[in-house]
């Protein structure tokens, strides 16, 4: 079955009325380690929130255009990938524990200051009772989702009356990250799906990689630290990657952007022929944006910009 077609059947596996959902919050007990699962107990009117959030995310997916996974790859705001869970063996370990959650799984509690420390994401999971079919939904989810965890004050309002409010309370945002039916996951959050799956370090080698083909066409001076960057950052380990896609990119040399940086006045310094990076937060995407093809001079108007989309005409 091809992808679109598990998709329009997600969908129409959503709508179902009978369904089961169950909602479990997930944490690392160390780097690498298998998550451990807490049950998440909802109300009727908390799992009807749940259903909806979901059914609104199949509905996301299905109007956006479909591509093979490249984790190296930025989507356009229309797409969304798609990959065989059996080729992700993170995914399909864990859709596969999710599978038949047992009655030892214990019951999340929010006085818990470990698992919540720990926590990386929650999953749902829904089930048809009549075929035993089911989808799974994953979206990040931290102990910064706890709104006592953020600054200020929380009142709550009783009789028009402001009182301290002590409860326990979560945030569960109406996205999901990635969507599992059947043999494929649809990826809708990439950052975030592949902070859930430990897939991280895969993108940080290819960015350490894409930094140092950079350096052999476009020196940079203090280039370890420029390498350590990318390879650290994951908004900066996206751009470098991306770059390092473009068809101009085995073409690149200092002698093609240095007039760039005169031009649009980048503050970019050079010296002895090489680029200097500016490890400041401000600052260190400014390399990047330049070899990017970031800043263009309009022909009509003579007005220069700094663009964030690559979608080419063609």
């Amino acid at each position: 079955m091809s992808s679109r077609e598990t998709l329009e059947d997600l969908e129409q596996f959503a709508e179902k009325s009978d369904l089961t959902l169950e909602v479990v919050a997930a944490g690392r007990k160390e780097r690498g380690g298998s998550h451990e699962l807490r049950m998440v107990s909802v109300a009727d009117d908390a799992e009807e929130l749940f259903l909806g959030t979901l059914r609104k995310a199949t509905q996301n997916l299905i109007k956006r255009r479909l591509r093979k996974l490249d984790l190296q790859y930025k989507p356009e705001p229309d797409e969304v990938e798609w990959l065989e869970v059996g080729n992700v063996e993170a995914v399909n370990s864990t859709v596969e524990r999710l599978r038949a959650l047992s009655s030892s799984v214990s019951t999340f509690d929010p006085d818990d200051p470990t698992f919540k420390a720990s926590m990386a994401y929650w999953a749902a999971v829904l089930t048809d009772d009549n075929s035993g079919e089911q989808a799974f939904f994953f979206r990040s989810f931290t102990a910064s989702a706890e709104l006592k965890r953020k600054p200020g004050i929380a009142l709550v309002s009783k009789n028009g009356v402001f009182h301290r409010f002590e409860d326990h309370v979560f945030v569960f945002d109406r996205q999901v990250d990635c969507v599992v039916f059947r043999d494929k996951v649809f990826v809708l959050g990439k950052r975030n799906y592949r902070k859930i799956f430990d897939q991280v370090e895969k993108i940080l080698q290819s960015a350490r990689k894409a930094a140092k083909d950079l350096h052999e066409r476009v020196p940079i001076h203090n280039f370890d630290e420029f390498q350590e960057a990318c390879g650290s950052d994951s908004r900066m380990a996206d751009k470098i990657i991306a770059v390092s896609k473009r068809s101009y990119f085995s073409d690149l040399k200092y002698q093609m952007v240095e007039p760039v940086i005169a031009e649009f006045d980048l503050g970019i310094e050079a010296r002895d022929g090489r680029l200097v990076f500016d490890t400041s937060p401000s600052q260190r995407f400014k390399i990047l944006r330049l070899v990017d093809d970031d800043y263009l001079k309009s022909v009509m108007t003579d007005f220069k910009y700094e663009t964030n989309s690559k979608t080419q005409d063609i």
